[in-house]
């Protein structure tokens, strides 16, 4: 298409179209290019340092500030980009391992600040914040972190998880009380995200999370009515549903017929699975035909561990 076409037998709507695509095109190269170069960037930086990375405590003065400097100079050449932020997140864990709680959370706070348009980075950084306040034995701010991230990332495994953290590292410090109050925190929270979820998918997890969390507050009736809905659902883990179902029957209610039932129920439904050994073996003790010692409640009821954030995200 010649110049002359373009400006006299051409439609404006058509010659608009012809000069936005080569702007379109720049613009989406110059992305990926910018994109590349972060990280081509990040990758030198960790090369460079890998070696000093490994085990930060024994960095000396010297190979510190080569890390560091390694990773601003990153951060520097592509500010406001995810390799950016991945090259501050990096420097914040350095200063973390190093125990200087200080800088690190300095570091990770500009991560916040100045990278919120990457919510996983966020996550992370977050959870960084909140492991230093633990490790500084500042558990008051530590749950304030805790309670921000939930706020703000309620749809991610950590975000779900840390709502029933918090009251287990209270009862592990024998604060029974404000556990109590956490866990019917965490009841509220959850039971206030299930009509929204994104997907069904997730209302089935919250549903999960709500269920040990009425177990901790001893909320048996609560607990069996939504393991009782959750069994309905062709998406639900039946065989774990119905093992629950029939512990929390024999253990906490002392109902010796009814967890028969859902025993049985598990193994006439899910032979093959590897609860069915264990169910056999309750069944037949509550029957009187075996020796097994009542179960404790299954494993999946342990708190949730938040992840420790690693040197780059």
């Amino acid at each position: 298409m010649t110049l002359r076409r373009l400006l006299l037998g051409v439609s404006a709507e058509h010659a608009l179209e012809w000069f936005a695509w080569p702007v379109v095109a720049m613009l989406i190269l110059s992305g990926c290019s910018e994109s590349y170069r972060g990280e081509r960037l990040f990758w030198k930086a960790q090369h460079a340092t890998e070696t000093i990375t490994k085990d930060p405590a024994k960095a000396t003065p010297e190979q510190a500030k080569q890390v560091l400097e390694a990773y601003r100079r990153v951060a520097e050449q592509v500010p406001g980009t995810m390799w950016g932020g991945r090259a501050m997140f990096s420097i914040g864990a350095f200063q973390g391992a190093r125990e200087e709680y200080d800088d690190a959370r300095k570091t990770f706070t500009s991560v916040l600040q100045d990278y919120n348009q990457y919510p996983p980075l966020c996550l992370r950084a977050r959870i960084a914040i909140a492991k230093i306040y633990e490790a500084e034995h500042n558990w008051d701010e530590a749950v304030k972190m805790y309670r921000e991230l939930a706020d703000q990332h309620p749809w991610t495994k950590a975000g779900m998880d840390v709502l029933l953290y918090v009251p287990a590292t209270y009862e592990k410090r024998h604060e029974s009380d404000a556990a109590n109050d956490a866990y019917e925190r965490a009841v509220r929270i959850y039971t206030k995200l299930i009509p929204d979820a994104p997907s069904p998918e997730l209302a089935m997890q919250v549903k999960g999370y709500l269920v040990v969390a009425y177990q901790r507050l001893s909320n048996w009736d609560k607990a069996i009515a939504l393991l009782q809905e959750l069994d309905q659902s062709p998406q639900a883990n039946r065989p774990l549903v119905l093992l629950t179902l029939a512990s929390i029957y024999q253990t906490k209610l002392s109902n010796p017929g009814k967890a028969a039932q859902y025993y049985t129920e598990l193994l006439e439904q899910c032979p093959d699975h590897q609860f069915a050994k264990v169910a056999k073996e309750q069944r037949d003790q509550l029957l009187g035909t075996g020796s097994a010692p009542a179960p404790g409640m299954p494993s999946h009821q342990d708190p949730p561990v938040v992840p420790q954030p690693g040197v780059t995200p």
